[in-house]
């Protein structure tokens, strides 16, 4: 069984398997104060200067934007197609 921490931000007690701890200070934190700015981390500005991918986050390139426009397209372009076939086969018009 987990043992239970307390969140070190606002007290609440976590099991130790949903408990945080804070790769710039080091403290334990509940899910919701995980992150360095949502409990006052002394070391945020290490966390701003950060790179990215140590933040884990995704930026979408506008290149990565248009190929999934086009896929979009495509896909809603061959269900259109695959509607009007299955209308004319139902009136037998084709």
């Amino acid at each position: 069984m987990d043992q239970m921490v307390e969140c070190e931000f606002c007290g609440t007690e976590v099991s130790g398997g949903s408990a945080f701890t804070c790769t710039y200070c080091h403290g334990t934190f509940c899910p919701a104060h995980r992150l360095p700015f949502n409990h006052a981390c002394p070391n945020i500005e290490e966390w701003r200067n950060s790179k990215p991918s140590a933040k884990k986050v995704k930026k979408q390139t506008s290149e990565s934007r248009v190929l999934t426009d086009q896929k979009g397209l495509v896909v809603g372009g061959v269900l259109m197609l695959a509607l009007i076939i299955v209308f004319l086969l139902l009136f037998r018009i084709l």
